[in-house]
């Protein structure tokens, strides 16, 4: 009887070998590339620089708020709200989906109902963190269209707090 125990043990801990938990980067189709650029609309574009604006708990909501702002060359300027704990000041590693809920770990997807807005972003933009550099990858939908990129580097950083 011993024996049989034994080796119910050892099957059922070698079931647990070959069960993995999902991924939620599976969700979405971020570039397998680095290429320091965007894909909108069919086009590319060259990201020139990346910053990150550090505005604290601006809406109280028991998370900090940073602002991601890719400058490109021939597009324009890309801004996403991002959100972290309280005890982040900078962007962490992690994959921030789009939600209307601004927890950590979310992207703030545009909308406001104290002003009627409607979504204009979903999906979601994946950041490694190694020391100073910063690895990101966008697979979102913005206004409407696919937007999907990559940068790898430093990124600028600013501090912009409310002084009530």
């Amino acid at each position: 009887m011993k024996s049989v125990f034994q080796l119910f043990c050892v099957l059922l801990l070698t079931s647990f070998a070959f069960v993995s938990c999902s991924n939620d980067d599976d969700d979405y189709n971020f570039p397998d590339e680095i290429t320091n650029e965007i894909e909108y609309n069919g086009k590319s574009y060259e990201i020139t620089s990346v910053t990150q604006i550090f505005f604290g708990d601006y809406y109280e909501t028991g998370t900090n708020n940073i602002d991601l702002e890719i400058e490109t060359e021939g597009f324009g300027n890309l801004s996403f709200e991002l959100f972290v704990s309280l005890n982040s000041t900078k962007l962490v590693s992690g994959t921030y989906t789009s939600s209307n809920s601004r927890k950590a770990g979310t992207i703030h997807d545009g909308s406001d109902e104290k002003y009627n807005e409607e979504a204009n972003i979903s999906g979601a933009i994946k950041i490694e963190v190694s020391g100073n550099t910063y690895t990101i990858y966008l697979d979102c939908i913005y206004e409407g269209k696919a937007i999907r990129g990559s940068y790898k580097g430093t990124l600028e950083y600013e501090v912009e707090l409310d002084e009530d």
